[in-house]
């Protein structure tokens, strides 16, 4: 996801490239690990055997996912262009609802009187969904509830992404000087303490994980 402003008329929603993002997801990552049932106990040679196939799967998938996204899909711009201005329009969507001026152009979107907020390709979620889902699917589970799980994480990811651009927009407006250190710092960490959030759910209810992580 998010939202970085760049120093321009137009502050546009990104972050600093693969690095921070993903140091982000790895610490987020290993929290993970310690707090899976039993982690402190129980050390024997069939745990560690599922916490290594387990960390394995994960970081494949995460390779595969950045390979992906680095190298087709963001430079392509299709699916990003379309969940980003999707975001836009739910976004003004909602501010019609209350009945506020704004104005919208494509990718940017403000209130009346402000320089407005632009998603860019590679700051919309598409990279965090992506994230949660190899997780989902590298930890054990039902595989049942694990189809209906993502879906919901997704959902999830994509309304607190709407709550985020929603807060930016009205502090933008209303209490510029807050505005840099909720973009920055409290509403990206709100975002990733919910990814998190929901990891530690499908760790505890994904039904039974295999012998290695709750015997």
């Amino acid at each position: 996801m998010t939202l970085v402003k760049h120093r321009t008329n137009i502050p546009s929603f990104s972050l600093t490239r693969i690095d921070y993002r993903y140091i982000k997801f790895i610490s987020i990552f290993k929290l993970s690990i310690s707090m899976a049932p039993n982690s402190n106990n129980n050390m024997n040679f069939g745990f560690n055997k599922e916490i290594i196939t387990f960390s394995l799967k994960l970081l494949g998938f995460f390779g595969v996912w950045y390979l992906v996204y680095e190298l087709w899909l963001l430079p392509d711009g299709t699916l990003d262009e379309w969940l980003s201005v999707n975001l836009i329009d739910v976004s003004g969507g909602i501010l019609s609802v209350l009945n506020v001026d704004f104005f919208m152009r494509h990718r940017v979107i403000g209130l009346d009187g402000t320089p407005g907020l632009m998603i860019v390709d590679g700051c919309n979620g598409l990279e965090a969904i992506g994230l949660f889902i190899g997780f989902v699917i590298a930890y054990p589970g039902d595989s049942i509830k694990r189809m209906l799980f993502i879906p919901a994480g997704i959902l999830i990811i994509y309304l607190v992404n709407i709550a985020r651009i929603f807060t930016l927009i009205l502090l933008q407006a209303y209490y510029p000087q807050w505005f840099d250190f909720a973009h920055d710092y409290s509403t990206s960490a709100i975002f990733y303490i919910v990814i998190f959030g929901m990891w530690v759910v499908w760790m505890n209810y994904g039904d039974k994980p295999s012998a290695g992580f709750n015997s």
